[in-house]
Parts: structure tokens; sequence; C-alpha cells
């Protein structure tokens, strides 16, 4: 047993508080340290939202550092109202209006949005980074970069809008939230070149 390293947890600000005292609040977009584990892979990825990288670690200390070229993506000003909206929501009842949206002002808005969502090891140990540019919105499509177990890049692969469960050698699982946020267990075919 041995520590891999060190990494973040959830960005958060500390704001004055109504109730007295300082509180911390996490940012619009705020960003995350992720990790992907797989009980058929025997590894473990991390990755901090802040930067397009990702390190695995094997079982026999083997060390992979993934990195790709990503243009850093603006949040929209839709993205920090409905920001606003959720956190208010959060607090409606317990303090003021007034006092939740003083508390929302102390908050830094960041520039720009994480560089990934999501972290998934599939069966055969290949790493999927979800690359979802909105969070806020319901997504129609999402993108994932697939990497091998080298970490050298084996491409793009585009999934229908489901949150994915699994992903073994020829299926992803997943969850489908029609509108009226009804749950469907998916399983869609993966196709491999």
């Amino acid at each position: 047993i041995d520590t891999l390293m060190f990494f973040d947890g959830v960005e958060k600000e500390a704001v004055d508080a109504p109730w007295g005292g300082r509180f911390g609040l996490e940012p619009p977009m705020a960003k995350n340290s992720l990790l992907a584990a797989q009980s058929t892979s025997p590894r473990i990825c991390i990755g901090n939202q802040a930067a397009p990288e990702i390190r695995c670690f094997g079982p026999d200390t083997t060390r992979i550092v993934i990195r790709w070229q990503a243009e850093a993506a603006p949040i929209e000003d839709v993205e920090i109202t409905q920001w606003r909206d959720t956190i208010a929501n959060v607090f409606a009842g317990k303090v003021s209006e007034s006092a939740v949206l003083e508390m929302l002002d102390q908050v830094s808005v960041p520039e720009v949005r994480p560089y990934f969502t999501r972290l998934v090891l599939d069966a055969v140990g290949n790493l999927w980074v979800e690359q979802r540019s909105v969070v806020w919105a319901k997504p129609t499509e999402t993108d994932f970069l697939v990497f091998d177990t080298e970490g050298l890049l084996l491409g793009t692969v585009t999934l229908p809008p489901i949150h994915v469960l699994g992903i073994g050698e020829d299926y992803v699982l997943g969850i489908y939230r029609d509108d009226m946020d009804v749950e469907y267990l998916r399983l869609h075919a993966l196709l491999k070149p």
C-alpha cells in the first residue's frame, strides 16, 4: 500500500454567511478531482478538471500521464444564471432572498469551464474521458475521448444522452431520461473499427 498522489477536492470559496461566520460555496462549474476505477481493470485513473491531464496507476507501480490538446471553453451567462437560481432554491425558506443574493455576489465566477466532466474505465481497461461542455443544459449527445491502457488516443466516441453505468468490449450501458424525467435503462452496441 502506498500513496498514489495528493489531489484537490471540489473547488469552494469562503463567503460571509448571513447566519454568521464563513461558509464554503461552490462557484459555477466548480472544478474537482475525478477518479475512475473498474473491478475488471487493475488500474486507477485520477484527473483534476482544471487541466486536460489524467494520471493512471497500475498495480505494478506503472504510472501513465495522459494529456491532450483542448481549448478552454468560456462559461455562458445563462449557466451563471442557472447556478444562481439553483443555489437560491437550496436556501429558499431558510434565509431571505436578499441574504442569499448577497452571499452569491461574493463568489468569483470562473472564466472557463472544466476540461472534462467524467472518467470511466471500460471492461478492457480503456479510459473514457467525457467531454460534455454544457453541464446545466440537458445534453443531446456526449463526446468521449477514449485512451488505451498505454495512454494512446484511440479516438472520439459520440454517445446518445445517457448517464453511463458501464462500458464493455462491445456495449455501453446507461440510463436515459425522457422529457418527463422518467428513467430508462438502455443498452447500446459499441461497434469498433
